[in-house]
């Protein structure tokens, strides 16, 4: 199961590199990568939070993510399904659009899960869904043209 082979990598790094006291405010966010498909192996990425200068090990990689806009649903874990919740209020909405990445599908178009407060519950030893089991579901939006 690639998200919790991920989760373990990344929880092991925040144990190791003790980021909660380092950065308190960390986030964490996970995406497929790539989508499960008839064609292809299902996989997850997971994105933490670090201090700019925080170095990191192999097979970790530092990487610089700009920022963008989202709507945001939160949701109780594990309930995904919920995801339609949002496209369906982006895909109605007078005021806002999707602004999905050009990588589309690969990368679940840029959306993200944010689970909350992840990074406490790392450090504290209460990973199992985070200390209240809540997820942000983001999807990138712009303003309708």
């Amino acid at each position: 199961n690639p998200e919790e082979s991920v989760g373990d990598v990344i929880d092991k790094f925040v144990r190791d590199f003790k980021l909660y006291e380092k950065k308190p405010d960390s986030r964490l966010f996970g995406f497929n990568h790539p989508n499960p498909s008839p064609d292809k192996p299902y996989g997850y990425e997971d994105w933490v939070t670090i201090p700019e200068d925080m170095e990191v090990p192999a097979p970790l990689v530092k990487k610089k993510v700009k920022g963008d806009m989202y709507a945001a649903l939160t949701i109780d874990f594990p309930n995904f399904h919920e995801w339609k919740l949002i496209t369906d209020w982006v895909e109605k909405n007078q005021k806002w659009e999707a602004d999905y990445a050009p990588e589309g599908g690969e990368i679940m178009a840029g959306c993200l899960e944010e689970h909350l407060n992840w990074v406490y519950a790392s450090h504290r030893g209460w990973t199992e869904n985070g200390p209240d089991g809540k997820i942000d579901l983001l999807l990138p939006i712009k303003i309708r043209t």
